[in-house]
């Protein structure tokens, strides 16, 4: 059957944490990666028979498919539903798998999204195919810390987590099951997603742009226009810097931003005012714990 939902959310059936199986008497998992064009990539086994691989994508509100990866019967269809991204609208069908095996860990009984993903990831010569993203039903069934100059994460188990000393804390709030900070940004405050399938970094929204014109001030002479896309498609964005970027107790100074252009999407939306990804994050060792609702910065030195 087709049961469509209301077009302004893009959240997928949520269950506990049940359905996150580690291995037994283990307090921590380790799960190496690759960070390529900006996406960090890891290796998963669908159904204990499909080796594909993944990039983590904390913007994406459920785990996503990419329809180009497996034959249109392989799974059981149990819906659809309408995928808000930062380019516009797509219509995603919903499937049921049995397991997803990331490393040592397996995630059980999921409904995933379906979609054609349009050119978003790539597949790598020598390297399992491109399968998908993992999103809000990977990412927040345990605190996870991420490595950039390491290449890995380490996922802990919730039962005995304690947060790890030493990081800078900017509190969250889940929008559409996906994390957002609240950020200073010359002078205005606005809500930014934590958007790990973001390969550029900070990306300010054309309604934040409309509500805060001084941002245009800060667009050079030598400014270029870039390219970024998501689920709906691509959006062009002009590259600027911005003098200070406070997020609760991180504080940045001349940060590399793009403003984007035009309003379809999330690009539009007058809630949120933009989103930060790697280019920025892999500046640091990260730790997203959505049960906290906390996102931790820690020097990569530390």
């Amino acid at each position: 059957f087709d049961s469509v939902v209301n077009p302004e959310i893009f959240s997928f059936p949520t269950t506990t944490m049940r359905d996150l199986r580690f291995p037994p008497d283990v307090s921590y998992v380790k799960i190496p990666f690759e960070l390529i064009s900006g996406h960090i990539y890891v290796d998963a086994v669908i159904n204990g028979r499909r080796l594909v691989r993944f990039f983590l994508d904390s913007g994406a509100s459920g785990n996503i498919l990419s329809s180009k990866a497996f034959a249109e019967d392989e799974f059981p269809i149990v819906g659809t539903m309408t995928a808000r991204g930062v380019g516009g609208y797509s219509e995603v069908v919903l499937v049921k798998t049995d397991s997803i095996q990331i490393g040592d860990l397996t995630l059980l009984d999921q409904v995933v999204g379906k979609i054609d993903l349009m050119g978003i990831g790539a597949n790598q010569k020598g390297k399992p195919p491109f399968g998908g993203v993992l999103g809000f039903d990977f990412l927040s069934r345990a605190p996870i810390m991420i490595d950039y100059k390491n290449s890995e994460l380490t996922v802990y188990h919730p039962n005995n987590f304690l947060l790890p000393e030493g990081g800078l804390a900017v509190p969250f709030e889940l929008l559409m099951q996906v994390p957002a900070v609240e950020a200073d940004i010359a002078g205005m405050k606005g809500k930014y997603l934590i958007d790990l399938g973001n390969a550029y970094g900070l990306i300010i929204h054309n309604s934040e742009v409309n509500r805060n014109p001084a941002l245009k001030d800060f667009i050079s002479d030598d400014a270029r226009l870039v390219t970024v896309g998501g689920v709906g498609g691509k959006i062009r964005g002009r590259t600027v810097t911005i003098p200070r970027v406070e997020m609760g107790e991180l504080i940045l100074s001349n940060e590399p931003a793009l403003l984007l252009e035009a309003a379809e999407g999330l690009a539009g939306s007058s809630d949120i005012s933009g989103n930060i990804g790697n280019r920025l994050l892999s500046r640091y060792r990260i730790l997203i714990d959505y049960g906290r609702q906390v996102i931790l910065f820690y020097l990569e030195n530390n």
